[in-house]
């Protein structure tokens, strides 16, 4: 019965009565992502009529935004735990059918090449010399430098498919990387640029690390996996000329790093011109933000 109600109020958005499609309009919206196969399909069905798939398009794609917004709320509210898939749900908003499953098999295959050699390793520098080997060298992932305002390095499966990326997804793979390895790398938020840091076996189960001295080195994702110090951080921000905070020294949280990319994003949707994606996107930095 429900499946013959939502496919009557379907055929009602062929109606060219603006008054009989606002009501049609609102009442499906108020359900979830289950009518989607069913909205897809009667796109299919009627190739003919513009006005139908306009009106479907935009249905559509406001269950999906709105799905987004859930499940990005639910990542939060649990802890926020998991960076690559946090990610994997920003990539979901231009990509609605991608699987988790196929992002973290591609992750996954790398891991298999590495977990042996790094488990002969016997200091973190090996380990890091490892993984950039078979990260950069290997499969040849690098910072686009050709097209660095791409939409294309902000979503993660677009990263993986291409090797190509920016300093925020490259990290997120290297974090993800490292979690499979039981490496205890993080990101951490400088301005202007995202980098990783290699912490001190006491501090890598703590959810919050705020003493620097908790971190071994730092380490540049768009530079190879460049091992570095705390000088070359400093140098950095004086390169800047910013001012030096605590927080430029110790991990930051996923959900930062999640801001971070949104706005990097929106940033680059902006400089097309497209501005209601821009709106969007805003829209879901808020729900990580509430």
């Amino acid at each position: 019965m429900e499946n013959k109600r939502i496919r009557a109020l379907i055929k009602l958005l062929e109606d060219p009565n603006e008054i009989v499609f606002q009501v049609v309009s609102e009442t499906l919206l108020k359900e979830d992502k289950h009518i989607l196969p069913q909205l897809e399909y009667a796109w299919e069905e009627n190739k003919t009529d513009d006005l139908y798939h306009h009106r479907l398009n935009n249905i559509i794609h406001q269950i999906q935004f709105k799905t987004i917004k859930q499940e990005l709320g639910e990542w939060v509210g649990n802890g926020a735990s998991d960076l690559l898939y946090g990610s994997y749900l920003v990539a979901k908003y231009r990509y609605f059918d991608l699987l988790f499953a196929s992002v973290n098999e591609q992750i996954n295959s790398i891991w298999r090449e590495l977990r042996h050699t790094v488990a002969l390793c016997r200091n973190p520098i090996e380990k890091i010399n490892c993984i950039n080997k078979v990260f950069y060298s290997r499969f040849g992932f690098k910072r686009n430098a050709e097209k660095p305002t791409s939409h294309r390095n902000n979503y993660i499966n677009d990263v993986i498919d291409s090797r190509r990326g920016n300093h925020i997804t490259l990290s997120v793979l290297y974090v993800a990387l490292c979690n499979r390895l039981n490496i205890p790398v993080r990101c951490v938020s400088l301005p202007r640029l995202l980098v990783l840091c290699y912490l001190h076996d006491s501090a890598q189960y703590d959810d919050v690390v705020t003493n620097p001295d908790a971190v071994r080195f730092y380490i540049n994702p768009i530079c190879s996996g460049m091992i570095m110090g705390r000088k070359e951080i400093d140098t950095f921000l004086e390169q800047q000329k910013i001012q030096p905070k605590p927080e430029y020294f110790v991990p930051c949280s996923n959900v930062e790093v999640l801001r971070r990319l949104l706005f990097n994003l929106s940033y680059v949707y902006e400089l097309v011109g497209n501005p209601d994606t821009v709106d969007e996107i805003k829209g879901l930095i808020d729900v990580i933000d509430q």
